[in-house]
């Protein structure tokens, strides 16, 4: 999964980036989310509170990747086929970015 934030301006700006910031998270069709990336080793932690600012320069923009192995949940099993919604936040930024997907297999 990738996310990024473009700066459509011709001033630079600053986005808040670190563990947190952009947060991606993966919720079910019922809106329980069972995987963020502040998993580590596909378990559920937590994400060190610290942010930094990353300046971005007139038309550029900031790209954040992380892997989901299509595990979630208490027992950490494949998820099944269906409908899921992945939404990104930024420090910052008053909305979340939020992309609905299908798992077929």
């Amino acid at each position: 999964m990738t996310v990024s934030i473009y700066n459509l301006s011709s001033k630079s700006c600053g986005v808040a980036v670190g563990p947190t910031s952009p947060s991606l998270s993966i919720a079910n069709a019922q809106g329980v989310v069972f995987w963020n990336n502040c998993y580590s080793d596909d378990r559920p932690g937590a994400c060190a509170m610290f942010l930094t600012l990353h300046v971005l320069k007139p038309k550029t923009s900031y790209r954040f990747s992380r892997a989901w192995n299509q595990r979630g949940g208490p027992k950490l099993a494949f998820v099944a086929r269906g409908t899921y919604e992945l939404t990104a936040r930024f420090s910052g930024l008053t909305s979340p970015l939020k992309k609905e997907f299908v798992l077929m297999a």
